[in-house]
């Protein structure tokens, strides 16, 4: 299944899912799921779980990454039950050009290659 289809069935799926879930359990379910399936990919990828990094660069990497996902799923699992699959889709499609766009009104900013 290409990945656009699959990205597809998985918002619909979250958007059916956040009928009967509130978008903080739901979200707490999905990280519990994504967490044992990347436990279980490390190993039978062969890339180590740890590489050589300071203890504060592991708490900064894992106080960014819970925040940061824990509030961005949240966020889109509440969208989805407000808008609904459909409608998010589209706020999707917008953000990436609109953010570019109040990034060159308003500061001068050129995309540019890199």
């Amino acid at each position: 299944m290409p990945h656009g289809d699959l990205w597809s069935v998985s918002v619909i799926l979250m958007r059916v899912s956040g009928l009967s879930i509130p978008p903080v359990p739901l979200t707490f379910f999905k990280s519990s799921v994504a967490v044992c399936c990347f436990v279980i990919a490390v190993p039978i990828v062969g890339v180590p779980f740890f590489v050589r990094l300071e203890a504060e660069a592991y708490v900064r990497l894992a106080c960014s990454a819970v925040l940061g996902i824990s509030i961005a799923d949240t966020m889109f699992a509440a969208a989805l039950n407000r808008l609904g699959a459909s409608l998010q889709a589209l706020a999707d499609c917008i953000y990436s050009p609109a953010i570019a766009g109040v990034g060159f009104l308003m500061f001068g900013e050129l995309l540019g290659p890199w």
